[in-house]
């Protein structure tokens, strides 16, 4: 069920941000490709196929979009297509609330990633922040190397307590 409504919410975003735009804008073809994928990812995302959603996402994220990097952010909290690492969470999450449009992307993004930093380490949220300033829109996802300490750094399976979603 929230998956449901976390793919309605994400779509009226990109749906309210087209409509803004209005008649007299030009849409370039290749942005509108890429946010058709990433409402696909969304789409995706909602009915547990991870991977491919992740794939769709990220050049919607890697471009700057806070909801993109929000979502991000909550595949690597939780382990979901990717494995399960806190620092590229946090880093995904401080991206969408320096990138987001609107207060309510800020506040979402603000509280996500406060929530990410109550399960890290002082010196996991420096090394965060540091990853956070040399992002660049453009740049690939990190590397997963790094688990921040959880063990196996396995990735999710899509099973998880509806409480803990996103």
């Amino acid at each position: 069920m929230r998956h449901a409504i976390l793919s309605i919410v994400m779509a009226a975003s990109l749906l309210s941000a087209c409509a803004w735009m209005g008649p007299d804008v030009r849409v370039d073809p290749a942005q509108s490709h890429m946010e058709a994928r990433a409402m696909l990812g969304i789409d995706m995302y909602g009915r547990g196929e991870f991977l491919e959603a992740l794939d769709a996402i990220r050049p919607w994220a890697e471009q700057g979009h806070s909801s993109g990097m929000v979502l991000i952010a909550g595949m690597y909290y939780q382990g979901r297509g990717v494995a399960k690492n806190n620092i590229n969470a946090y880093m995904w999450a401080e991206l969408g609330v320096i990138y987001a449009k609107d207060d309510e992307e800020y506040g979402k993004a603000i509280k996500f990633r406060n929530e990410i930093a109550s399960s890290m380490t002082a010196q996991a949220i420096n090394q965060a922040r540091r990853r956070t300033k040399d992002w660049q829109p453009g740049m690939p996802l990190p590397p997963e190397e790094e688990t921040d300490g959880v063990p196996g750094g396995k990735t999710g399976n899509g099973e998880m307590p509806v409480g803990e979603e996103i």
